[in-house]
């Protein structure tokens, strides 16, 4: 079968997150499988630097990925505008090539137009939100404007939708998707990932954390991760637990000056 995904970011821009690995597990165990995998991804990396394949077409572990310039880099991490005319042009003349399509993230322009040449040539597609569906309150009228625009054609039209958890099918269906589309699909995990991990202790000896407990937070420093009431519910157990330390482990995706100022003023700075 030939399958087309496609995603924003895609390794090694892992400054964006679990998507771009996510998309990445799914595409190389997609290719081991026999599978025909094309991956169609901007050059998105992270908030200062470009992907130095930006432009080309790479082959990547049994897949040929397209990471098509986009426009703006700062545009790209900052507001997570992925402009990249490169792959309008790809998409109205290679699309018909493939048999499937999975669409990774909601709220993007790649999607309307993916979507768009996909029901046009009839070929089927599948969306994996990755838990972009909520509106937040950061940009909350752009995204409701996307909505209208296009959120809910790219809905309708696809042939299944992809929830990792029971939470994000109801998100779907308050979204106004058919729920008869709607599948819960974990992310599925590279298990070979765990089979040289390091040995047990050296975090805290790297750290002089030995003689501590440690609470860990991994994953991105977005506003969206709820890390400010992490931070407060510390700040009341630490004070009953003295050998006790928050470790915040992950890329800045522009929320780390804030959660800074937090600390600080919580006087927690040498404890988290």
């Amino acid at each position: 079968m030939k399958i087309l995904q496609v995603v924003p970011y895609f390794s090694p821009a892992w400054a964006y997150g679990g998507t771009p690995k996510v998309a990445f597990g799914l595409a190389k165990a997609l290719a081991r499988a026999g599978h025909e995998v094309e991956v169609f991804t901007t050059d998105a990396f992270d908030g200062r630097r470009r992907n130095p394949w930006g432009g080309d077409k790479v082959d990547v572990e049994g897949m040929k990925v397209f990471y098509f310039r986009n426009l703006s880099n700062k545009l790209a991490f900052d507001h997570r505008l992925f402009l990249s005319p490169g792959m309008v042009w790809a998409t109205r003349r290679e699309l018909k090539r493939f048999d499937v399509i999975h669409l990774h993230e909601y709220r993007t322009l790649q999607n309307f137009i993916v979507s768009h040449y996909a029901k046009k040539y009839r070929i089927p597609y599948v969306l994996s939100a990755h838990g972009s569906l909520p509106r937040f309150s950061r940009k909350r009228g752009s995204k409701k404007i996307f909505d209208l625009v296009f959120g809910r054609r790219i809905l309708e039209d696809a042939a299944g939708l992809v929830a990792i958890r029971e939470e994000e099918a109801q998100q779907y269906k308050l979204m106004g998707a058919n729920a008869q589309k709607i599948r819960i699909v974990p992310n599925g995990l590279d298990v070979g990932l765990f089979e040289n991990i390091p040995e047990k202790g050296r975090f805290k000896r790297e750290f002089g954390l030995q003689d501590r407990r440690i609470i860990l937070f991994l994953g991105r420093i977005n506003v969206i991760k709820g890390l400010d009431f992490l931070v407060r519910a510390f700040n009341q157990v630490q004070k009953e637990l003295e050998d006790v330390v928050l470790v915040l482990a992950g890329p800045d995706d522009g929320y780390k000056r804030t959660l800074l100022k937090l600390i600080e003023k919580l006087n927690l700075t040498d404890k988290v």
